[in-house]
């Protein structure tokens, strides 16, 4: 219902994360019950980014389930990361870039611990 609710965005205000409540209450009451189109496609794009995680966290369950026995490789890998940071630049001082981090509990160099140097 997530999902079928942030198509229609413009005519549906679909909010997956209750810290959002306040601005868009807060919205609401200025705009006399009106969300701007920006904060409509923010909370749609929170939405299927929400469901995607789902999904992806329920698919890599069953394929590890399905798998296991095989001792093969899923035919798609899906992954699922958080941003960290932003950083200063990219490979180049033109570009953009973020650093992020495995969302899953496997050690990675993202949690690892400096220890000299």
């Amino acid at each position: 219902m997530i999902r079928s609710a942030s198509k229609n965005f413009e005519s549906v205000i679909v909010i997956v994360n209750p810290a959002k409540y306040k601005n868009v209450l807060d919205e609401l009451k200025a705009n006399n019950g009106e969300l701007s189109i920006e904060k409509k496609r923010e909370l749609a794009v929170e939405a299927f980014t929400h469901t995607a995680e789902y999904d992806t966290v329920i698919s890599n369950y069953l394929y590890s389930k399905l798998l296991q026995k095989s001792n093969e490789f899923p035919d798609k890998l899906l992954l699922r990361f958080k941003k960290v940071q932003s950083l200063r630049y990219g490979e180049n001082p033109h570009q953009f870039a973020s650093f992020y981090s495995s969302t899953s509990s496997e050690p990675c160099i993202a949690n690892a611990k400096q220890l000299h140097g």
